[in-house]
This record gives structure tokens, sequence and C-alpha cells, in this order.
């Protein structure tokens, strides 16, 4: 089974992204048991170190990140990491 983790890194908690949902909905729908995907929510203002211990807390082999106009950088600094 794949495990997979959507990260959505949101400007602040009380704005959350319905698209790392709506990934999940799919992968649901489409993949079934062929994969175990789970969402992780974080801020572009928190530590990045806290947001990759609760991505690997999961053990994926895929990482995903929702990327927006406002989280770009972060998640660039994210993958890198």
């Amino acid at each position: 089974m794949l495990q997979v983790v959507i990260c959505s890194l949101n400007s602040q908690y009380i704005h959350s992204s319905l698209a790392p949902w709506y990934l999940l909905a799919g992968v649901a729908a489409r993949c079934g048991r062929e994969v175990r995907a789970t969402v992780t929510e974080g801020t572009v203002n928190e530590d990045k170190t806290a947001v990759l211990q609760r991505i690997l807390r999961h053990k994926p082999q895929v990482v995903a990140f929702s990327c927006y106009v406002w989280n770009m950088v972060s998640c660039k600094i994210n993958c890198r990491i």
C-alpha cells in the first residue's frame, strides 16, 4: 500500500484550504485500498521542523503539497529539507 501525505500550508489556521480535502476524497474514490492518504495542515509562519515532523510521523512514500501564491516559498523550503 502506498502511503501518501497531502500537506497544506495555510496563511493562518482560520484560513484552511479545501484543496487537500478534495484531493483526499479523490484518492479514496479512485484508489481504494491501494493508497492510504492523510492530510497534514500547518501555516506558513509555523516552524518548518514541526511541519516536517508531522509529515514524517506518517512515514510517507509520497508527499504532496497544496501550493498557492502565499505558500509557495514555504512549500519549496520544506521540499528541500
